[in-house]
């Protein structure tokens, strides 16, 4: 017996060493996987009319980031109607309607990064517009669906559920742009640019500014002053919906629910629902009067303009959505491209479209309300916002490869990778 001892001795050591070692391996395992530069971020965008998502690949290597490290991905899925504020008196109906974009990320992020990857779920005016109570109880839902693991196997916080305000959308719609075009890279004194967002309940408007301040940020070593505001209501959606509104209000003498509309193309016709009756909107394109009912309602109306504070807009501008959307249908810009379009060509090219027949030149019944969109966007620009009528705005829906808006601003902010 007292000769095995020092062979059983050997094995028990042995066993240890080998554990031992086992574990500095599994360990180094994990400070690999831990130091890998490779990280994916989703992101749900809960707008008006739909809730859109994004999922960028982020090489984070080295700092400062660049354009070069950050890839937009493009899942099987990448969008669901409506917008998720319209199930906000339903919040059972939620489960179903994110799933889909659930599985979608699922399966684009790798399974060995999703745990790591972190969810962001930002809401925006279609929700900034419901009663508190409902939006809770909406958020309350998402939270539980992108909490349970068995759902959603991403990384997810609760505070990363949420809505944003209108200025903090603003903002990152302004990173995204200006990361884009490596104006906040150190070393580089480029002026920024300026950004104009029109989406289905409000738009916004921000621009680095020494005078008019609403918030400060820090990105790497920089110091930025922004101004940034919201107007909600100013939408598309929001916006048409007020307008029909208005115009049947004040055609008190209804004949078989027909509302003459001097916003629509002249021939279109339009089934719609305003409150609890359906009338049919028929178009006169009497544009003139378009303009001057929208400058009324929309920018002087009696109860003052909301523009009234709204300082002038500095440097070079950006104009994506809702701005992209009406060029493009006007023919001025074709999606993927970014091109300079001034004022006064808004405004020629909406006057000259409105007048043309609807039945010969419209195909589609999703540009009936074009009319009315193209002339808002001249109105909001020239009024609400004062720009001259030669002022250029860049305008495109695409910028080095990756969507215009807000959501890659968000990211970058959120994940703290420009700090």
């Amino acid at each position: 017996m007292g000769q095995q001892t020092p062979l059983l001795l050997l094995m028990v050591i042995g066993t240890r060493l080998l554990s031992c070692e086992s574990r500095r391996m599994h360990l180094k395992d994990r400070t690999i996987a831990d130091s890998d530069p490779t990280k994916y971020a989703i992101v749900f965008d809960a707008g008006e009319t739909k809730t859109k998502m994004v999922i960028y690949k982020i090489h984070s290597k080295t700092s400062p980031l660049h354009v070069k490290d950050v890839t937009q991905l493009h899942p099987s899925l990448t969008q669901v109607e409506p917008g998720i504020g319209w199930l906000a008196e339903r919040p059972s109906a939620v489960e179903d309607y994110l799933l889909p974009l659930i599985n979608a990320a699922a399966s684009t992020v790798p399974e060995e990064m999703q745990r790591s990857s972190p969810v962001f779920f930002l809401a925006t005016g279609g929700m900034r517009r419901l009663r508190e109570d409902l939006a809770n109880a909406t958020l309350k839902e998402v939270k539980r669906i992108l909490s349970d693991k068995r759902k959603c196997p991403f990384e997810f916080d609760l505070k990363d559920a949420r809505i944003i305000s209108g200025e903090n959308e603003g903002m990152y719609g302004w990173i995204t742009v200006n990361f884009l075009k490596e104006t906040l890279l150190p070393g580089k004194s480029k002026a920024t640019y300026g950004i104009l967002d029109v989406g289905g309940a409000s738009n916004e408007n921000a621009f680095e500014s020494s005078t008019n301040v609403t918030l400060s940020l820090t990105l790497g070593e920089r110091k930025i002053n922004l101004f940034s505001k919201s107007y909600l209501g100013y939408g598309f959606e929001q916006a048409y919906h007020r307008y029909l509104t208005i115009q049947m209000l004040s055609q008190q003498s209804l004949t078989k629910g027909l509302v003459k509309s001097p916003c629509h193309f002249k021939g279109s016709k339009e089934n719609v629902t305003i409150g609890h009756l359906v009338v049919i909107i028929e178009g006169t394109a009497s544009i003139e009067t378009c303009r001057s009912f929208i400058l009324e309602a929309f920018f002087s109306g009696s109860d003052g303009s909301p523009f009234y504070d709204q300082p002038d807009l500095e440097g070079d501008l950006f104009g994506y959505a809702g701005i992209f959307y009406i060029a493009r249908n006007l023919g001025l810009v074709e999606s993927g491209e970014i091109k300079p379009v001034s004022v006064a060509t808004f405004e020629k090219t909406s006057r000259k479209s409105c007048s043309e027949d609807y039945k010969k030149t419209h195909t589609h019944k999703s540009v009936t309300r074009d009319c009315f969109r193209s002339n808002f966007i001249y109105e909001l620009l020239a009024k609400g916002y004062g720009l001259n009528e030669d002022k250029v705005i860049q305008v495109g829906n695409e910028l080095e490869g990756f969507d215009l808006g807000w959501t890659l601003g968000a990211v970058l902010y959120n994940t703290r990778l420009l700090v």
